[in-house]
C-alpha cells in the first residue's frame, strides 16, 4: 500500500506486560497498514494479542515499542481531534438510561453540537441500526442483539472515521450473530468508516473483511495477511461458493496447521 493511501500505519509495534522476571510479551514487531474504508479483521488463538492490539490503536493501552500513526498523526493526537468508535463484546449500556439516552451519551460527554442537533444525530444513528421505535426503552427491555445494535449506534453517533470492534457478536446466539453480521455490512456500506474487527469466528472474518490478519500466539506476531477477494455484497450465493470455502480452509490451515486442513478437506 502506497504511503499516500495509508490511513493507519503500525511499525514494529510491541507490547510487554511487566512480570516477575522478564515480563510477558503479548505483541512482537507488528507491521500493518490500513487504507481508508478498509474492513480488516484480526483472528488467532485466545491470548495472541488481538484485543491488546485494538486497545493500542485506540490509545487505551500504550505500546512498549514501535510507531503508530493514524491519518498522519499519532493515535493520541488523532483521537483528540477526531473521536473514534469502539464497540466491545459487552454492549455496556447504562441500565438507568433509555436507548436514546445511551446513544446520546458520547455527544453529551464530548459536548458536541447543540441539544437540538444532538437529537437529530441520535435519531439518525438509531435509524441506521434499525432500532426506530425503541428509543424510549431501557436496556433490560431489549434483546441481546438489540443491545448490541444500540452499542454500535452509540459508537457511530458522531460519525467516526474509524470504528474498532472487539468481538462485538461473541456473546450472541448463532442466528443473531449472522443477522448482525449482515447488518454490519450494510452499515459499513452506508458510512465512510474504516473498520478493525476482532473475532474468533473464521466464517465471520471471511464474510466481512477485505483482509484478514492472522496472528500467531505467544508472542503475537503476524503470520499472514490474507486478502479476501470475494465480490460484494456477500449474499448466500457468495457464502456457498467454492471461493468462500477456499478462504475459510486457508485460514483454518494457518491457525490449526496443515494436519487439521487435511482432516477437514
Amino acid at each position: 500500500m502506497s504511503e499516500e493511501h495509508q490511513f493507519i500505519h503500525l511499525e514494529a509495534i510491541s507490547k510487554t506486560f511487566p512480570g516477575v522476571e522478564t515480563g510477558l510479551t503479548v505483541l512482537d514487531q507488528i507491521d500493518l497498514s490500513v487504507g481508508k474504508r478498509d474492513f480488516v479483521s484480526f483472528v488467532g488463538h485466545s491470548g495472541c494479542g488481538k484485543s491488546t492490539l485494538l486497545r493500542i490503536i485506540a490509545g487505551l493501552e500504550p505500546p512498549t515499542a514501535g510507531k503508530l500513526m493514524i491519518s498522519g498523526m499519532s493515535n493520541e493526537d488523532y483521537a483528540s481531534q477526531v473521536p473514534l468508535g469502539f464497540v466491545f463484546q459487552d454492549a455496556a449500556l447504562l441500565p438507568w438510561k433509555t436507548l436514546a439516552e445511551n446513544v446520546r451519551l458520547p455527544l453529551d460527554i464530548l459536548g458536541i453540537e447543540t441539544p437540538a442537533i444532538r437529537r437529530t444525530m441520535v435519531q439518525r444513528a438509531i435509524d441506521l441500526v434499525r432500532l426506530t421505535g425503541f428509543e424510549n426503552l431501557f436496556p433490560d427491555h431489549l434483546s441481546g442483539g438489540m443491545r448490541q445494535r444500540a452499542s454500535i449506534a452509540r459508537s457511530l453517533v458522531y460519525r467516526p472515521e474509524l470504528l474498532l470492534m472487539d468481538e462485538p457478536f461473541g456473546a450472541l446466539d448463532d442466528f443473531t450473530r449472522r443477522e448482525l453480521s449482515d447488518e454490519l455490512l450494510r452499515i459499513w456500506g452506508e458510512t465512510a468508516c474504516t473498520v478493525l474487527f476482532v473475532t474468533h469466528s473464521l466464517p465471520e472474518a471471511v464474510l466481512l473483511s477485505d483482509r484478514v490478519v492472522v496472528l500467531d500466539n505467544k508472542p503475537g506476531r503476524i503470520r499472514e495477511i490474507v486478502p479476501i477477494d470475494l465480490p460484494r455484497p456477500r449474499w448466500a450465493d457468495v457464502r456457498a461458493s467454492r471461493a468462500f470455502a477456499d478462504h475459510l480452509l486457508h485460514l483454518e490451515s494457518l491457525i490449526f496447521g496443515h494436519r487439521h486442513h487435511d482432516q477437514i478437506s
